[in-house]
Parts: structure tokens; C-alpha cells; sequence
């Protein structure tokens, strides 16, 4: 730590100074501080710490050094430029460094990429909820550079474990130069595989380590996610769709290959909280699709009807949520989309950032 101000380094007299409680106060504090150890005046000490962070961290060549070849280099730049005036020499000589002067400001010399499994997400391309029937996953992760930045390209690379045991393996993909921090993004096809269960991802940056880095050992994690079953699906209405019939079939689906019958439940409401008078509801046994025949009796003109659908007892594996989507009733119009109230919104928003 750098401190601009008066006796804050003098570290000579029995006085016990806020300098010295910075570096010997243990887990806590500075490894070193830097400080003038008489009196200062404002001008100078500005001059002189404007240098030192010029030196330590404007050219890159000497980010790596250690902070007392910083301290020697700038000092030598603050006379060549102050001139050696009493006031400019007697404030660089009583800058004084209380710790180690071995100690790197920032210990690199190449990049280092980091990735870590808690800043990793699994997902869906379209927002919707995540299950063993979505076609295509959205693999995001974090890739960190802990230290200096270079220029050139890296690869990185997934691998996938299925539930089953089955390896999947992923052409390397390249990505531009990561100076700090960057989020990645990777389309996992889930298509006619076997994902209900405990699924691994491999994840590894600069893997043919074009890219000289530190250390090589923080830059491949495996990630491992729960995949479940699906819930049902509703097909009509679409979601924020407009019909303009009042008396239709609302039509859900138990989605897979089903081997046996399943009971769904279906609910009709015109408030998202489905605890109106109108409510309606029926529990039918499907192998695959429900058509429910509804009447729009409730309300006039534009009014917005939502609807969902579940497993009445879900298996193993299969969520216990329930399937939510929302319609809007207009006479006389064609076909088409629309959000009319602010709960339709919320619905849509959260969809788009869940």
C-alpha cells in the first residue's frame, strides 16, 4: 500500500505508527506499505506516487519485477524528470518501504487460464425448462485470465459422460484472446440421447497449450448436472397465442415413448393464480396426447385465459412442476401473439432470463 501523508512510514522512534500495525498485524493488513517518514507536502508526494504507479503497472515489461525494482526504477525516472532540488530528493529518500522488496506486484509473466465448476450453468437455447427431451443445451462457464494478457487465440474443449456411461466427445472450438474474463457459450446437441440422470461435462481451455501460460493444471474441470425426465408439454393455444373461437381444445402432451398410461391434470384459469371462480379442471389417462374440449364462457372481448398441465404422480427423475402457458381470447381476429397484462409480462420475462 502506498500512503501519501505525513511521519505514516517513520518506523525509527518508539511511537508504534499506522504503517507499522499495517504489516505486523498477522492475516490481516499489507505485505508491505510505502510511506514518506517526515513531513510532506502534496505537490511532491503527488509527483512521486503519479511515477510509482507509472512504473508498476503503464509498461508492461515490468509488471512482473519486484516492487523494490519498481521503486528504484521510478525514484530514478521521479530525479531525471523533477530535477534533484532539495524538496524533490528529500521526498524521494523518505519514501520508505516497510516489508520485502523481493515481493512481485503481480507475480506473471504469461496468461493463465482459469476455469472453476461453480461458474458453470446448464441450460436451454430458448429458456425453457431443462429436460431430457430438450433438443439442444447452452453449456455456459467462466474462463478467467489470472495473468498477463496475450494477443493470441486458444481452443477450448468439451466432453460429455452420459447417464449411461457413453462418452461423447466435442471438436475443439477456437475463441478470441481472453484478457480478463470471459462467459462462453457451448450448443450441446441433446437429440435422441439417453439424458434423464446424472450427466458430466469435461471442460478444458488451451488444450493443445498454444498459449504459454503459468500452469497448465486449473485449466480443465467436470461439471456434472441432473438432467430430468420432462413434464408435459402444452401445444395449444400456443404460449401468448390469440384464438378467436370461443368454444376450443386445449391440447397437452406426456412427451417420450410411453410405456404405459399416465394421468395428467389439466387446469383452466382466467387469473395466473388459478383461484378464480372460472377455474376448471380434468384428470385424464393418456399414452400421449390430451385434447380437452373448454368453453370461454368467462369474460367479454380480449380477455386472457392461462392454462397448465402436470403428472398427476410423476416418476423418478421427472419434475413436479407444473407446465404454465397463457392465450388470449379476440373475436374476429387472425392468428398472432400477445401480452395484455402486466402478469403475462412477468411470465415472459421470466422465461427469457430463467
Amino acid at each position: 500500500m502506498l500512503f501519501n501523508g505525513c511521519d505514516y512510514g517513520s518506523a525509527f522512534t518508539t511511537v508504534y505508527t499506522q504503517g507499522e500495525d499495517w504489516v505486523i498485524t498477522p492475516e490481516k493488513g499489507a505485505v508491505i506499505i510505502l510511506a514518506n517518514t517526515s513531513l510532506g507536502v502534496d505537490v511532491y508526494l503527488r509527483r512521486y506516487s503519479d511515477q510509482f504507479y507509472l512504473t508498476a503497472f503503464a509498461d508492461s515489461t515490468k509488471i512482473y519485477r519486484t516492487i523494490g525494482e519498481v521503486k528504484q526504477e521510478a525514484e530514478r525516472i521521479f530525479v531525471e524528470t523533477y530535477g534533484t532540488n532539495p524538496l524533490n530528493y528529500s521526498h524521494m529518500e523518505q519514501m520508505v518501504m516497510q516489508g520485502d522488496p523481493a515481493i512481485r506486484i503481480f507475480p506473471a509473466d504469461k496468461a493463465d487460464y482459469a476455469v472453476k465448476v461453480d461458474e458453470v450453468s446448464l441450460g436451454t437455447i430458448d429458456g425453457s425448462p431443462l429436460s431430457a427431451i430438450s433438443e439442444t443445451l447452452k453449456l455456459s462457464f467462466v474462463v478467467r485470465n489470472l495473468g498477463i494478457v496475450n494477443r493470441d487465440s486458444l481452443d477450448f474443449k468439451i466432453e460429455r459422460k452420459l447417464p449411461d456411461g457413453t462418452m461423447i466427445s466435442f471438436d475443439p472450438v477456437r475463441t478470441a484472446s481472453i484478457s480478463r474474463s470471459d462467459t462462453l457459450t457451448f450448443s450441446v446437441p441433446n437429440f435422441l440421447v439417453d439424458a434423464a440422470g446424472e450427466n458430466q461435462f469435461t471442460i478444458s481451455v488451451n488444450t493443445d497449450q498454444s498459449v504459454p501460460e503459468m500452469t497448465f493444471a486449473n485449466n480443465s474441470i467436470t461439471y456434472t448436472e441432473f438432467i430430468p425426465l420432462s413434464g408435459t408439454i402444452n401445444l395449444y393455444p400456443t404460449d401468448f397465442g390469440i384464438v378467436n373461437q370461443k368454444d376450443i381444445k386445449l391440447v397437452a402432451q406426456a412427451p417420450g415413448k410411453l410405456t404405459e398410461n399416465r394421468t395428467l391434470i389439466l387446469q383452466l384459469d382466467t387469473t395466473i393464480n388459478f383461484n378464480s371462480t372460472f377455474r376448471k379442471e380434468i384428470r385424464t389417462t393418456t399414452s400421449g396426447l390430451v385434447e380437452w374440449p373448454v368453453s370461454l364462457s368467462a369474460g367479454n372481448d380480449s380477455t386472457t385465459y392461462y392454462w397448465r398441465s402436470r403428472y398427476q404422480e410423476p416418476k423418478g427423475g421427472e419434475t413436479d412442476a407444473w407446465s404454465t402457458s397463457s392465450f388470449s381470447f379476440i373475436p374476429n381476429s387472425g392468428n398472432g401473439w400477445t401480452q395484455r397484462w402486466k402478469t403475462s409480462w412477468i411470465k415472459a420475462n421470466w422465461k427469457t432470463s430463467s
